[in-house]
């Protein structure tokens, strides 16, 4: 539309200079003509030059009127156009705001699901290496333990492993129990109460 505006105005402003410069020549040529001539056809050329004169001067006024015209309407398009493109542009920008802050609480919150994951994860490990540490204390005291029993005891291999190992279950279930003892605790709890 704002290449076709000045093409319009050009187009005008040609045929305007155009009939002005018919009416100049048509004037110039009357007047040669009418020095040879008489008054009366100089008065005749004259009444015509003055309607011609008049006939471009409304030719002018109305292409100018027209000129003014397009250039209304095509400002008014040019607004228009401007307008919905602002309007399509605040409307995209909220949803893709709406977008950001959805993502943004789904960050926050997969951040805190990973931070309970990896508290979880470490209280696991800190129990495990309890675990094993207890494990490899107890394997000592066995070991320990089946060595003196064949000392002292003068017992068969197999005799002093027997007495050992009941010995070993009986320390593991006391590990055990106190490892797990806060939740041995509300767990037997209700049985309690169900006995009672």
């Amino acid at each position: 539309m704002d290449q076709i505006l000045p093409i319009l105005i050009t187009a005008l402003l040609g045929v305007i200079v155009a009939v002005i410069a018919a009416a100049v020549a048509a004037v110039v040529a009357r007047r040669m003509g009418q020095r040879e001539g008489a008054d009366r056809e100089r008065q005749q050329h004259e009444a015509q030059d003055r309607e011609r004169g008049a006939q471009a001067k409304n030719l002018i006024q109305e292409a100018e009127n027209q000129a003014r015209e397009i250039v209304l309407r095509a400002k008014d398009e040019a607004l228009k156009v401007r307008n919905q493109a602002e309007d399509d542009l605040v409307k995209r920008q909220g949803e893709l705001n709406k977008e950001d802050q959805r993502l943004l609480r789904r960050r926050e919150d997969l951040d805190k699901k990973n931070d309970q994951f990896e508290q979880r994860r470490s209280q696991l490990d800190k129990r495990q290496s309890a675990l094993d540490r207890r494990e490899a204390d107890l394997n000592k005291l066995q070991a320990e333990r089946l060595a003196e029993l064949q000392r002292i005891a003068g017992m068969t291999r197999e005799d002093a492993k027997a007495m050992l190992v009941a010995a070993v279950e009986t320390q593991v279930r006391q590990a055990l129990a106190a490892v797990h003892a806060p939740e041995l605790e509300g767990w037997a709890e209700p049985g309690r109460e169900a006995a009672a």
